[in-house]
């Protein structure tokens, strides 16, 4: 696989400090995302079409790592070392922008009668006092709170948000368990990415606007332990169903063996490599382009040629009646490819607004790579309600079923079985087929199963 130079060079780096303990895909992806903030927060911005509208630029990575690997402390160092610069940059932004507010506030102030002068001004003063500066990075996030730094963002005209949810298996334990905030939080995950924080964000404030165009980037990552109950997996599968899933690039790794420490001399050495690195990144954030990149004839074609066999394959599957989870992420892959592409470009070329048919073709190897994860996310669990219930039907006798036979077998109880039942259902239908080579159909409260002929078995490369 291919990599942009700037992107290995940060990998490389990471990869040292973490005593190799991370895949190379997962460093990618912490890469892509942290690059995709620095130069959306740096106004970068690109046209699919030449004489289309400005596209923002977004990146949501989403990894599965096992325990003790470094998930966090690999953000912290590309944070610390890589782009150290960011936080300055922001607080000079907000700065510039109070001041300038405050004087404009302070001119309108004096053409006031005397009166209203001193209540005037102590409104201003609450203003400025409540002024909400803008954080690098966002952990415990809630909807009402990001919608405040959107709306920051909005006012000053720069700036760009960076999610990261530290713990997902965790996060997603407390949405199973009623935490409301955190479900009204994700969900609203797949709208924001392309940087629309609409009006209804926040209930019972009319005063709100919808707000576009805010640059969102997001790392989620956990291990997979908490997904291997029966509610955090079920919830998983829906996710993955959902527009969240097709918006991210998703790496699952596998368990193996932690290496040892490497000598303190090389990761000092690796220290001084991304001191200098981080010198060519502030270049590359100072450089960008304030007119928008837009794409090459060449990567047109490239990205044309992709979308068109993606539609391919989802087709395929289709006319087998087999949509597959990793089905409906590679027909719509292609815009996230090209979002990615156009930050590989800026990485290589920031004074060139052209986006050439190479950093396309590098996005989409690494697309390529990553989403064989989707075999381990599939294949790694416990044995839940769900897959009881799959066994179930498989070894049912008969190729009718009521849901009186379901509900006797008390998977889950049975005041929660219908509702459970829908949740899942779907889930289900793909697996009896893709591994199973069955057709459930379900009709009101009866069940009918047909075994497929083999070429209506899953045949898609996972």
């Amino acid at each position: 696989m291919k990599k942009n130079e700037i992107v290995k060079r940060c990998c490389k780096f990471l990869n040292t400090m973490t005593d190799q303990n991370l895949s190379e895909l997962a460093l990618i992806n912490v890469a892509n995302a942290k690059l995709t903030y620095m130069l959306s927060l740096g106004g970068a911005k690109f046209r699919q079409y030449t004489n289309g509208n400005d596209i923002i630029l977004s990146y949501y990575g989403m990894s599965f790592l096992p325990s003790g690997s470094g998930k966090d402390y690999v953000l912290n160092l590309f944070n610390q070392y890589l782009i150290p610069f960011i936080p300055d940059y922001m607080d000079r932004v907000v700065k510039d922008y109070k001041e300038e507010f405050e004087q404009q506030e302070e001119y309108k102030i004096r053409q006031l009668d005397k009166k209203q002068q001193k209540q005037a001004e102590f409104e201003l003063q609450q203003k400025i006092n409540n002024f909400r500066y803008l954080n690098t990075e966002i952990h415990d996030a809630t909807v009402l709170g990001l919608y405040a730094d959107a709306e920051i963002i909005s006012r000053i005209g720069k700036g760009a948000l960076f999610l990261r949810i530290e713990e997902l298996g965790d996060y997603i334990d407390g949405i199973t368990t009623g935490n409301k905030q955190k479900k009204e939080l994700f969900e609203k995950l797949k709208e924001i990415s392309d940087g629309r924080f609409s009006a209804t964000t926040i209930s019972g404030d009319n005063k709100r606007k919808t707000l576009n165009n805010i640059p969102v980037s997001a790392m989620l990552y956990s291990d997979f332990e908490n997904f291997k109950t029966a509610r955090n997996r079920e919830y998983l599968n829906k996710m993955l169903r959902t527009g969240i899933s097709r918006r991210s690039f998703i790496f699952m790794d596998e368990i193996k063996p932690i290496n040892k420490a490497i000598p303190a001399i090389e990761k000092q050495r690796a220290i001084t490599e991304a001191q200098q690195l981080s010198v060519e990144l502030k270049n590359i954030f100072d450089n960008i382009s304030p007119s928008p990149y837009y794409l090459s004839e060449e990567a047109h074609e490239i990205i044309d040629k992709y979308k068109n066999s993606c539609i391919d394959r989802y087709n395929e599957e289709v006319a087998q009646k087999n949509i597959t989870i990793q089905g409906l992420d590679i027909k719509e892959s292609w815009w996230k490819i090209l979002k990615l592409g156009v930050v590989y470009h800026i990485l290589n070329s920031p004074h060139d607004c052209l986006v050439r048919a190479a950093d396309i073709q590098e996005a989409i190897e690494f697309y390529n790579h990553i989403c064989n994860s989707f075999s381990i996310l599939r294949n790694t669990h416990a044995d839940s309600a769900t897959d009881k219930l799959i066994q179930f039907i498989i070894s049912f006798e008969k190729n009718n079923l009521k849901m009186g036979d379901l509900r006797s077998q008390r998977f889950v109880g049975d005041v929660q079985f219908k509702k459970w039942f829908d949740e899942i259902i779907t889930d289900v239908q793909e697996k009896l087929r893709a591994e199973h080579g069955i057709e459930l159909t379900v009709e009101g409260k009866k069940l009918f199963k047909k075994k497929l002929p083999q070429k209506g078995i899953d045949t898609l490369e996972l």
